[in-house]
């Protein structure tokens, strides 16, 4: 078997141009509700939730006295337990979240009204007290939240939040005040009274624990539902996966988008996905899933196809089978009588003219027929000048076998009829006369090595999905008519 033979049949197919094409193609995103719950549960019981809110300035009332309390922050750190998810809500609890509740500064300048020996009598009391840290290790919260997917956006809501802690469980520091003698005790055991419950924080405290709980929440449907797409840059044209309208249902959600191969972000040469096509089977998945047409395949390869040489140039003499032969009188004799006529070193220029199209005709299994032409001729140099020494002329026809590995696609061609014309040019033999005799093995080992399949190959887009890792494309599946699905797997990133 001759491997130059192989390596020229490869090259005629890896480059064909395209008469038209889309510049990018409507897909979709589809995440099953079962893979969020699934996501939520892991990312909430791997790791303790941490993070500070700031509460600003407020006021809050110890009776007689109302506080304004200035730059305070509380910093919540809590291991939350995930619990039931529906399209619309999602439920969360903790019960050993830690609050540490900081004030710079707490201050009071008011009248209030005392009675001293039956006499009603105007107290002025003015005090500031500062830095305060009043510390909770072990509060209980539950909450559910309530979530709408409209359009391009996620919009979360809390429908119910209830913080609790144990009485006496809240610890406060020392604060030294400026003001009345003996005031710093005073808001001390005012404080560590009122924090008996959760009235004297109500306001504030919880607020913000539901903040930050909605927060992390909204950031966790957002990248998983519309997770961003990192560009292929290492493809023969740039691909840009981005997403765009979000639809909502009982089993999922499915994100629309484009993937754009023609390297305009703002391409509208898009071709469409029909959305009403899509069958109930793949809304059944368990994982991810990305959703588009056979036909914007046919085209995102054609384009990349496309974009190479037009002709593509190999050294015969860096082939060692076909450098064999020219080292050996005998195999010449036999294989090749011409080459009889040529020194060991002399050189050997084979040349591959791209075929226009692949000519990919899928079928219902996600494979595809194709038909190609293909045509090369060999260059050599004999008596001193340049000729055109060989033309080939080929049809080949055979299956295109999509596969999808770890982001990588992978399209297995292999030929199930060929016909392939190797002659001799006219000149030369009008020059030399030379033997035009080529051994039929030659022809068959052309054909041998078509069988055996070529390749196209090409990095898709991934998807980051923050805290949750990379999400790569991974098989490829028929789904329904003139539709393909392509699983995601998430990786670490």
């Amino acid at each position: 078997m001759h491997r130059w033979v192989y390596i020229l049949i490869i090259s005629s197919f890896l480059l064909p141009s395209c008469a038209f094409c889309f510049g990018g193609a409507e897909v979709g995103l589809f995440t099953p509700w079962s893979f969020v719950s699934l996501e939520l549960q892991q990312y909430f019981s791997s790791q303790a939730q941490q993070g500070t809110q700031n509460l600003g300035d407020f006021d809050v009332t110890f009776a007689p006295l109302t506080w304004h309390v200035s730059q305070a922050q509380v910093q919540i750190s809590a291991q939350y337990q995930s619990g039931a998810l529906t399209p619309q809500s999602y439920d969360l609890s903790a019960t050993n979240m830690s609050l540490i509740l900081t004030i710079q500064k707490i201050s009071v300048d008011q009248v209030i009204q005392k009675i001293i020996n039956g006499v009603v009598v105007n107290v002025h009391v003015q005090a500031t007290c500062g830095p305060l840290t009043l510390s909770q290790p072990s509060a209980a919260v539950s909450g559910q939240l309530g979530f709408q997917i409209e359009g391009s956006q996620i919009q979360t809501q809390i429908n119910q939040f209830n913080a609790s802690w144990v009485p006496g469980s809240w610890s406060v520091s020392d604060v030294e005040c400026t003001g009345p003698s003996g005031f710093d005790v005073t808001l001390k055991d005012q404080l560590l009274e009122q924090l008996k419950t959760t009235d004297a924080v109500q306001n504030f405290v919880p607020q913000a624990i539901e903040e930050k709980i909605q927060a992390t929440v909204t950031m966790i449907l957002t990248e998983l539902l519309k997770p961003n797409a990192i560009p292929v840059a290492t493809s023969a044209t740039p691909l840009i996966l981005s997403l765009q309208a979000l639809h909502s249902s009982d089993v999922g959600v499915l994100a629309i988008g484009n993937l754009i191969w023609s390297g305009n972000p703002n391409e509208t040469e898009i071709l469409p996905l029909p959305i009403d096509s899509i069958p109930a089977s793949v809304m059944a998945s368990q994982v991810p899933l990305l959703i588009s047409t056979t036909e914007s395949w046919s085209d995102l390869i054609q384009a990349q196809l496309s974009v190479g040489p037009s002709l593509i140039e190999i050294s015969l003499n860096q082939i060692a089978s076909f450098q064999k032969i020219l080292n050996c009188r005998l195999l010449q004799f036999f294989l090749w009588p011409d080459l009889w006529h040529y020194k060991k070193n002399s050189p050997f220029q084979l040349e591959i003219q791209n075929p226009k199209t692949l000519g990919l005709k899928w079928q219902s299994n996600g494979t595809a027929m194709f038909h190609v032409m293909a045509s090369g001729w060999v260059n050599s140099t004999r008596a001193g000048r340049f000729w055109k020494y060989l033309e080939m002329q080929g049809k080949f026809q055979g299956t295109a076998t999509p596969q999808v590995s770890n982001g990588h696609l992978n399209l297995q061609i292999a030929s199930t009829q060929a016909s392939l014309a190797v002659q001799f040019d006219r000149d030369y033999v009008k020059e030399f006369s030379p033997n035009t005799y080529l051994s039929s093995s030659i022809q068959k080992n052309i054909q041998s090595y078509l069988a055996s399949g070529i390749s196209y190959a090409t990095d898709l887009p991934e998807f980051d999905l923050g805290p949750f890792g990379i999400a790569k494309f991974n098989g490829w599946k028929a789904a329904g008519q003139d539709l393909i699905a392509i699983p995601l797997k998430l990786v670490a990133k």
